[in-house]
C-alpha cells in the first residue's frame, strides 16, 4: 500500500549535516491508508495529516486550497491592474474613456457621463485630475469639456431625493434596500471592504451629508458594484443590479441636467459681481497717479 503513495517533499538541505528540512507538504495519488482531502482549485491530493488536519477539522471546513494554489491566487490578484474608480480588471465588453491628463481609464456612468458625451468630448479630464486643478469649468460655454464638479444646494438634494425614492420603488431594488442579511451570505462582510445600502443613501440625504453630486452618484454606484463582486452573474441579484443602474442611470442624467444649469447659472451670477453691482460710487474713489507714493501704506 505504501508503494502506491507517491509523496513528493521539496527540502534544503543543509551541507554539513544533509538533514532535510521539509518546506513543502506532500501530494500524491490517492491512497488508502489514510485520510486524504482534495485541493478544492487544483484538484490533488493530500494527506490530511501532513497539512494538519484531522477529519473532524476537515468537516467544519468542507473545502480547501493548497498552499500553491493559494499563493497563485494571491499573486494574480496584485499582477491584475485595476481601472476606474470602482477598480475593477479591465472588460473588453464595457466602454471606457481615458483621462488626458492622469491617462487613466474609467466607465462614463462612473464618472457621472454617458457614452455620448464621452464619445463627444475632444479632451477629457477625470474627477480627481479636476479636484487637483481645483477649478470649476463651465459645461455649456465649454461644451467639449467634462461638466465640473456640481456642489449641492437644497433644492438639489430634493432632486435626489426624488431620484432615490424611484429607485427604491423598482421592484429591483429588493436587495438592496437594507443591509445584507449576514444569516444569508456568512461570508459578505469579509469580501465586500465598503458595504452600502439604499437605506444609508437615504440617511446621508436626510442629514445633508451630500457636498457634491458626484459622492452620491458614486455611493450608488458602489451599490451595484458591490452586487458584482459578491454574487455570480447567473444569479437574481446580480441580474437585479444590472437593471437597476440602467433605470438609475436614465433618471440620474435628468436631473443632473437641472443641476448643471443651476451651477451654471449660480457661477454666472457670482462672476457678474463687479463694482457697479457692489454699489460702490466711482466717482469717490481716490485717483492714483504716477507720483503717488506707496510707502504711506508701510505703517497700516
Amino acid at each position: 500500500m505504501a508503494a502506491s503513495c507517491q509523496t513528493l517533499i521539496s527540502s534544503v538541505g543543509a551541507a554539513a549535516n544533509k538533514t532535510p528540512i521539509k518546506k513543502e507538504v506532500c501530494y500524491h495519488i490517492t491512497c488508502y491508508s489514510s485520510f486524504n482531502i482534495r485541493c478544492s482549485t487544483c484538484q490533488r491530493c493530500f494527506h490530511g495529516k501532513c497539512m494538519g488536519l484531522n477529519e473532524k477539522k476537515w468537516n467544519k471546513i468542507k473545502e480547501w486550497t493548497c498552499n500553491s494554489c493559494s499563493y497563485l491566487t494571491v499573486l494574480n490578484v496584485f499582477q491584475t491592474e485595476l481601472y476606474c474608480v470602482c477598480q475593477t480588471p479591465y472588460d473588453n465588453t464595457r466602454f471606457y474613456v481615458g483621462c488626458d491628463r492622469c491617462e487613466g481609464w474609467y466607465h462614463p456612468q462612473c464618472v457621472g457621463i454617458t457614452q455620448a458625451e464621452a464619445e463627444a468630448m475632444e479632451e477629457y479630464i477625470c474627477p480627481n485630475c479636476q479636484s487637483s486643478q481645483n477649478k470649476l469649468i463651465d459645461p455649456v460655454t465649454s461644451g467639449n469639456t467634462v461638466p465640473f464638479a456640481m456642489i449641492l444646494t437644497r433644492k438639489d438634494y430634493d432632486l435626489i431625493g426624488q431620484l432615490l425614492a424611484t429607485i427604491k420603488e423598482q421592484r429591483a431594488s429588493w436587495p438592496f434596500r437594507e443591509r445584507t442579511d449576514e444569516k444569508m451570505y456568512p461570508d459578505y462582510y469579509e469580501k465586500i471592504k465598503n458595504p452600502i445600502d439604499l437605506s444609508i443613501i437615504d440617511n446621508k440625504i436626510e442629514q445633508l451629508r451630500y457636498h457634491k453630486l458626484d459622492e452620491f452618484l458614486a455611493d450608488i454606484k458602489l451599490i451595484f458594484q458591490n452586487a458584482r463582486i459578491y454574487h455570480a452573474k447567473t444569479s437574481g441579484v446580480f441580474r437585479c443590479a444590472d437593471t437597476l443602474e440602467k433605470k438609475f442611470d436614465v433618471c440620474f442624467s435628468k436631473i443632473k441636467r437641472q443641476i448643471e444649469l443651476r451651477n451654471r447659472e449660480n457661477m454666472r451670477v457670482s462672476e457678474s459681481k463687479t463694482a457697479d453691482s457692489l454699489d460702490i460710487n466711482t466717482d469717490e474713489l481716490i485717483p492714483i497717479g504716477s507720483d503717488f507714493d506707496a510707502s504711506v501704506f508701510d505703517d497700516i
